[in-house]
């Protein structure tokens, strides 16, 4: 079989699974001449996070792996043989195709670019309409100048990058609950749309435990405008959650913790409507849906 067949083959069976990409946890193969590139997902869909994997397609090892997506450069780390890479896709995001190169060298100089399009299905959001304490809503200069501040401090928290894999295995719910509210609903408050709802709510009264949903280390305790008592756990190569609306710290900063441990009590502080846990997950600083932690084996 010629070179130009086998390359045939391997497009056509990629544009298959295109087609039912947005299907529940699918997998879009690419094969190259010395890499194999496996693309994993829930749903290729905004607020979706992606699972780059790079094997060897013989016998000789990979040596670097690099790749862009959506115009922004992908981060790989060797696991064994293979090259793996996390992506959040924006919620924002338009539906269409999308470009993605990835580039390898292995460990005899062989050097591929693979390049192909992805295809990213639309996403309806529903709609939260919320009654909040008018305190949350007006904004005077000094509220302003604390909410800019301290959305600036975790915007640079979320930029550090940890090269260490901490997490250990699949992700866990924070709290044995309910979702009472979705990821990334539009969020009305008081008949005014303020914005999308950055992470997800958990089911949760006031003195619940709650559980580091993987393995990590605390990087920040504190006390916010909109998120009250929170905390950040980073889980090494920029993959962090966070905690809010908290009643009381079982853990400080620099601690390490093991999946499952109690690091808070859950509480009604910050820009709630009652209480319960607002749980986020961050992926090279954007916003994916917590539920796909849950789904979605990590390497």
């Amino acid at each position: 079989m010629n070179k130009k067949l086998i390359l045939l083959i391997s497009m056509l069976f990629m544009l298959v699974n295109l087609a039912s990409a947005g299907d529940n946890n699918k997998t879009i193969s690419i094969h190259g001449d010395h890499i194999i590139i496996d693309i994993h997902a829930r749903f290729f869909k905004p607020g979706e996070l992606i699972i780059f994997e790079i094997s060897p397609f013989k016998e000789n090892k990979i040596e670097t792996v690099s790749g862009m997506f959506l115009d922004t450069e992908m981060e790989f780390y060797p696991e064994g043989e293979k090259w793996f890479a996390l992506f959040g896709i924006p919620t924002k995001l338009e539906p269409g195709l999308y470009p993605i190169t990835i580039s390898a060298v292995n460990n005899i100089g062989d050097k591929e670019q693979l390049k192909q399009n992805l295809r990213i299905d639309e996403r309806e959001f529903s709609i939260s309409e919320l009654n909040v304490d008018p305190y949350y809503l007006k904004y005077t200069e000094e509220k302003l100048k604390r909410i800019r501040k301290e959305a600036a401090i975790l915007m640079a928290l979320w930029k550090k990058k940890t090269p260490d894999k901490y997490w250990n295995g699949s992700f866990i719910k924070p709290v044995d609950d309910l979702f009472t509210q979705e990821f990334a609903v539009k969020r009305v408050f008081n008949g005014e749309y303020r914005s999308f709802h950055s992470g997800s709510d958990l089911k949760a009264s006031i003195g619940t435990p709650v559980a580091a949903v993987n393995r990590g280390k605390v990087v920040m305790c504190d006390d916010f405008y909109f998120s009250g008592k929170f905390i950040v756990i980073d889980h090494g190569r920029r993959v962090y959650s966070f905690y809010a609306h908290l009643s009381e710290f079982k853990v400080k900063e620099g601690d390490f913790v093991n999946k499952g441990d109690i690091i808070a009590l859950s509480g009604d502080t910050g820009r709630i409507t009652g209480p319960h846990l607002h749980w986020t997950m961050k992926i090279n600083s954007v916003n994916v849906d917590p539920e796909a932690l849950l789904e979605l084996g990590l390497y």
